[in-house]
């Protein structure tokens, strides 16, 4: 077991997680200090402390909690948004909650996560107040263009976002009628998201005009928003829109081990291998790079894997298989991509890619343990 001082702020969550699930034995209170002391502003550890504080009737706790986080870290939105984040805890009314909201928005104007909050916080008062009312209001007009004015600022500072929070700007375009955005919004080809929203993503039934479907939650539970944070802290290339060139690629993410990325490149017949492991957990947060690497191998280890693919018959197997999704395992995410041809497959624990992800492994100098 490493020790306090080598472990990794995800090794510490998963610690701090299990300690309070009573998995392994050990001082929660202890845990959560020990982690906030490397990681102050740690989502995790700031939640359990809460949620001891509630247990025992300590509001008062709470409160000096979030007063002394934003007082030793006056320039920073990071305390403001916590507070709002974890607002349940203080029973904070809306009004209480934009204030923290306003606040971290005029210390960090660009902040992405800032800005994502109050589009988010505006989008659900206009959901809510969909649901109480079930007709259009002024209320809710007010609410949709703050919401909308929100998700435009978050996707110009960051144009990933636009794949996922287009379909809350689609719903609220509709609602206050401006079918011109609905139509640019609509007839938008993501150049930057990582995979086709579509294939991994069932929206709701006629969610365009169903104004109480609160589809911002739906979608921040996807399947997208995990794999594309770990790619993006594997810093991996876009495979659907950006490269021209014959390409497969294996992400592997299991639970409780290290995020993996290999990817095969066949670029007029020079072939390269590249893999990438982070330090972190595939089912937890990626962390940082720790491993890569490159080299040029034979095109006959092209050619086999090429075989392989085509075997399984790929790119004409569905993308997702929604029976066999689980949590404690792991999740091998294969794309290929060949020309204007894009396709991948995202399967539990392997299944039918398991022997093709497997021979990319072993092409690679990492040595791994835990195959799962």
């Amino acid at each position: 077991m490493l020790n306090s001082f080598s472990q990794t702020i995800e090794e510490r969550e998963i610690e701090l997680r299990a300690v309070v699930s009573g998995e392994r034995t050990g001082n929660p209170i202890i845990k959560i200090s020990e982690l906030l002391a490397v990681d102050k502003y740690n989502s995790t550890a700031i939640e359990f402390k809460l949620v001891f504080y509630s247990r025992l009737n300590q509001k008062d706790s709470i409160k000096i909690f979030f007063d002394n986080l934003i007082n030793s870290n006056l320039n920073s939105p990071i305390p403001y948004l916590l507070r709002a984040k974890f607002s349940k805890f203080e029973s904070l009314n809306k009004d209480q909650k934009l204030k923290y909201l306003e606040k971290a928005h005029m210390l960090d104007s660009t902040n992405i996560n800032v800005n994502y909050s109050l589009a988010k916080f505006y989008y659900e008062l206009f959901n809510e107040d969909q649901k109480s009312s079930w007709r259009k209001t002024e209320q809710s007009n007010a609410y949709a263009k703050t919401a909308i004015k929100f998700i435009n600022k978050t996707c110009s500072i960051d144009k990933h976002f636009i794949e996922t929070l287009k379909y809350p700007f689609v719903q609220l375009c509709n609602y206050l009628g401006d079918t011109i955005n609905v139509n640019i919004y609509n007839n938008y080809i993501d150049k930057t998201s990582y995979f086709p929203m579509s294939s991994l993503i069932t929206m709701p039934f006629e969610w365009e005009a169903d104004y109480m479907t609160n589809i911002m939650d739906w979608l921040e539970n996807s399947r997208l928003k995990w794999y594309t944070r770990h790619l993006q802290a594997l810093k991996e290339p876009t495979l659907y829109n950006l490269l021209p060139q014959k390409v497969f690629r294996f992400l592997w993410l299991r639970t409780f081990d290290n995020p993996i990325a290999i990817r095969i490149e066949n670029e007029n017949n020079k072939i390269t291998l590249y893999w990438k492991m982070c330090d972190g957990k595939g089912g937890y947060e990626p962390g940082e790079i720790t491993v890569n690497e490159r080299k040029q191998i034979p095109i006959a280890e092209w050619i086999k894997i090429e075989e392989k693919i085509n075997s399984i018959d790929f790119w004409n197997r569905p993308p997702t298989i929604n029976d066999f999704f689980g949590t404690d395992g792991s999740q091998w995410i294969l794309e290929g991509k060949k020309s204007d041809k894009y396709h991948f497959l995202d399967r539990w624990n392997g299944m039918e890619v398991s022997e093709i992800c497997m021979d990319l492994l072993k092409l690679t100098d990492l040595k791994i343990e835990e195959i799962y």
